[in-house]
């Protein structure tokens, strides 16, 4: 286990000084700064190999899938990037670009239907989601452009609106999770894309270039973000119970809507059945109706009951696993915030 974690260390400090390297030559060596974006985005797919181990036995390995889509499509736009001028907008590298966005977008909003049965349907129309923008694109560029010369991609009322509303949706699903950092990097790379295909004109072509090395820059520092959060005990947490360190598991995870989602279903049953324990965001806390059974005693039910809630989510092996590991070791980034 330690060499596990010393190897992991070595790991993040690699990609965080790929990232650094990164940002430096975008600003300072923006014609050459291709190359160390390009090894930086790479090196996000180690957290990525995390996070698809860290889904076992749960529905949100459809999250990661997206995020590998990510990195395939963000690792051609760069190749292909690196092949025109900075100062021709690289036009065809933005729609690569763009590709790779809205592959982020499905990423965000497949973890709000994670569960199981459902996950096969919520595929379908992830992928149909992107596909209608791609589409919406083409419709109004047609064939030409992509043989004679490529122009900016921009996407016209009311896709951008619809657009703009996916990313707010996606992002501020991890806001209030130990996630908020890594949501707020991709909220930033997918707001810049968002200016572009909404007003590309703005941009100079020289601006647009330079944008397109700061969007992966900002979903790859997000999955490191988000990988080192992971791996972190949280601070003033408490985790007495089992059902509490699943529940901050489960809630950091799948975010806020289905978090409440579940908060609320439990509380209707605690007071139901008169237990003195609510559930709140940060843990179990006195219920405000009247019981007359002691907490202590009713443990093994309250946490039976949770996890029986769960069950759609996650494997009942997993959740025991969960349970059981070590605080402060070695954790799971985030599936809805990698690329997550």
């Amino acid at each position: 286990m330690k060499a596990t974690r010393r190897v992991e260390i070595a790991a993040m400090i690699t990609h965080l000084a790929a990232l650094v390297s990164s940002w430096i030559a975008v600003v300072f060596a923006p014609r050459s700064s291709t190359s160390y974006v390009l090894s930086a985005w790479i090196l996000a797919l180690i957290p990525l190999v995390r996070g698809w181990i860290g889904c076992r036995g749960t529905a949100a390995r459809l999250v990661i899938a997206w995020g590998f889509v990510a990195v395939g499509l963000g690792t051609c736009a760069l190749l292909v990037g690196a092949n025109e001028p900075i100062s021709s907008g690289r036009d065809l590298a933005g729609l690569v670009h763009f590709m790779t966005s809205l592959a982020v977008i499905a990423a965000l909003v497949a973890v709000l239907n994670a569960r199981r049965p459902g996950t096969g349907a919520w595929a379908i129309l992830t992928c149909l989601m992107v596909s209608i923008f791609l589409f919406t694109w083409y419709q109004e560029e047609g064939i030409g452009p992509l043989l004679v010369h490529l122009r900016p991609v921009r996407l016209h009322f009311p896709w951008n609106v619809f657009l703009a509303l996916l990313i707010v949706m996606g992002t501020t699903n991890y806001a209030t999770t130990r996630f908020g950092t890594a949501a707020l990097m991709t909220a930033i790379g997918l707001a810049i894309e968002w200016r572009l295909v909404t007003a590309p004109d703005r941009f100079s072509p020289t601006g647009r270039s330079l944008c397109y090395m700061a969007i992966p820059l900002a979903y790859t520092t997000s999955v490191w973000v988000s990988w080192v959060v992971g791996t972190l005990p949280a601070r003033g947490r408490r985790d007495s119970t089992d059902a509490e360190r699943i529940w901050f598991w489960f809630r950091d995870r799948w975010g806020v809507v289905w978090g409440l989602r579940v908060q609320d279903r439990f509380n209707q049953s605690a007071q139901a059945r008169k237990w003195p324990l609510r559930l709140s965001w940060h843990g179990f806390e006195p219920a405000s109706w009247p019981s007359e059974r002691s907490a202590d005693d009713l443990l093994d039910e309250i946490d039976g009951e949770f996890r029986m809630m769960l069950r759609r989510f996650v494997t009942a092996e997993r959740m025991a696993e969960v349970a059981r590991e070590p605080r402060g070791g070695l954790g799971e980034g985030a599936p809805g915030v990698v690329i997550r």
